[in-house]
């Protein structure tokens, strides 16, 4: 599936063990409780969906939701995951590193041995986060 296109797909409780997701396009999808151990999701696109619509004052941005997926070793590497939710994920020894994680919700998140070395971390919420060996995370949240 490299390169898929999953643009707001609904992919809730998806098992794709291991699977290739490298560069697809997983903008503003949601994957909740999904199993996606070892995925490889490299450059992939796990960020926001700007909807800027002047009859709609109220729209804005639906990003990727993955809260509560589990995703131990996944590659991230260079990965646009801008906004995403990661919530209570599991990311156990996952590869964030070069990936933009800005303003990403990590909250209750297991990241222990994460690489999260040269990841775009500004704004990231880390609140109660799990973090036993996690590498290039900042030192509190």
């Amino acid at each position: 599936m490299r390169k898929a296109y999953f643009r707001q797909a609904n992919l809730d409780n998806a098992s794709l063990d291991k699977g290739n997701l490298r560069g697809a396009d997983l903008t503003a999808t949601t994957l909740k409780r999904a199993q996606l151990p070892g995925a490889d999701l490299r450059e992939a696109d796990l960020g926001c969906l700007y909807i800027n619509r002047a009859d709609d004052p109220s729209s804005g941005s639906q990003c990727a939701v993955l809260q509560e997926a589990f995703m131990d070793g996944a590659d991230f590497r260079n990965a646009t995951m801008f906004s995403t939710n990661l919530i209570r994920a599991s990311l156990n020894g996952a590869d964030f590193r070069g990936a933009d994680l800005r303003n990403a919700d990590l909250r209750d998140a297991y990241l222990n041995k994460a690489d999260f070395r040269g990841a775009k971390l500004t704004g990231v919420k880390l609140h109660g986060a799990d973090r036993v060996g996690a590498r290039g995370l900042p030192a509190s949240d």
